[in-house]
């Protein structure tokens, strides 16, 4: 039996305008990650930010997250970066907290 080959993705920053880097997070699964966030709607309470691979990386390489100063929104891509990626998870809140406190 074959075993079933892990795709590879590659990380795509965002364009917009919109956008804005926020941070280099460092290398996880040897390749360097970019934090991005949006600029925010005036009457939310929700900061978007997108976590993107420098590189091409096995499974996910583009995150999309909330955060409202206290945690995330419950999304999917919230859920696989704590399972698939957490020292990657724990570097992000590592920064949202400071960027809060």
């Amino acid at each position: 039996m074959r075993s079933k080959k892990v795709k590879m993705w590659c990380g795509n920053p965002p364009d917009d305008q919109m956008w804005s880097k926020v941070c280099d997070l460092g290398k996880f699964d040897g390749i360097g990650w970019e934090m991005y966030s949006k600029v925010p709607d005036a009457d939310s309470p929700w900061q978007s930010f997108k976590l993107v691979a420098d590189g091409v990386v096995p499974g996910k390489a583009n995150y999309r997250l909330s955060w409202n100063g206290e945690r995330f929104a419950v999304h999917p891509h919230v859920e696989l970066l704590q399972e698939f990626r957490p020292a990657l998870a724990k570097a992000v809140l590592k920064v949202l907290d400071k960027a809060i406190a």
